[in-house]
């Protein structure tokens, strides 16, 4: 996926300002970690976006562009086509059990994309994941405004595994796999039942977010400002192995990070 800036000027892709002041600001309130929160939506009346692509939103101190605090990177999309995502599994007996076989059918506007078999490219991320992504590029079939992409050897995915899955929203009871929770000066320490080696283990099939997650507290209604912060412990017993092992999920923005 090309991240490299564009030549395109912002009059171009933007309609209103490129640089907008975070003005929603609220300051935690009754939380054992004080902490601020912030609010900003895009598009909104300052900004609107005139293309779809690959975007960037940096955040930084006033004056200091060059070193942002926080880098978002993001899509704009339109719905300028219809698809149609089957998953099976691949043809290919010896990895049946492991791979996914991707069959892709949708439809195109033949005003704009007079050679389907050249100027028509999908990508297909697994779990807004770009280091594990598919890139097709020639359909198998074009009739009138459809194209098919059918399964083949270089359309599958590593079928990998569940996300897991614990819930913290309640810090006095604790909620599904949560094992003991204590406040100290520290704030709160949550220490989550400890995991199951899945290796060798028949595959089942979790209805969770996909590594995605959700702001509550059953304590108060008021998420943004009362909701506690924790220190999360985390526990899979296994023998040691001398890869690195990360936390991975929306929460890490999609990215193994040295401190995760």
């Amino acid at each position: 996926m090309n991240w490299d800036k564009s030549d395109l000027m912002v009059m171009e892709y933007l309609n209103g300002f490129d640089i907008n002041y975070i003005d929603d600001v609220m300051l935690s309130h009754g939380t054992q970690e004080q902490y601020v929160h912030y609010h900003f939506q895009l598009p909104n009346e300052n900004i609107q976006f005139l293309k779809s692509g690959n975007y960037s939103l940096n955040i930084f101190h006033e004056n200091e562009n060059d070193d942002p605090l926080l880098r978002l990177r993001f899509y704009v999309s339109e719905e300028s086509a219809k698809a149609s995502l089957n998953i099976t599994r691949t043809s290919n007996i010896d990895q049946r059990n492991y791979m996914q076989a991707v069959e892709l059918h949708c439809n195109y506007n033949y005003n704009t994309i007079d050679d389907p078999f050249q100027n028509l490219i999908i990508n297909i991320q697994q779990n807004h994941q770009e280091f594990d992504e598919l890139w097709f590029y020639e359909p198998n079939f074009v009739r009138d405004d459809k194209v098919t992409f059918l399964m083949n050897e270089d359309r599958v995915f590593n079928g990998g595994n569940e996300f897991r899955f614990f819930d913290m929203s309640n810090l006095i009871t604790g909620g599904q796999n949560t094992s003991n929770i204590t406040l100290n000066e520290n704030g709160y320490q949550v220490k989550l039942r400890p995991e199951i080696k899945r290796t060798y283990r028949q595959y089942f099939e979790y209805k969770d977010f996909n590594g995605k997650f959700v702001i509550q507290s059953h304590q108060s209604d008021l998420i943004n400002t009362q909701a506690e912060y924790a220190t999360v412990l985390f526990e899979l017993p296994m023998k040691k192995i001398k890869e690195d092992i990360y936390l991975f999920g929306q929460f890490t923005n999609w990215e193994f990070m040295m401190n995760s």
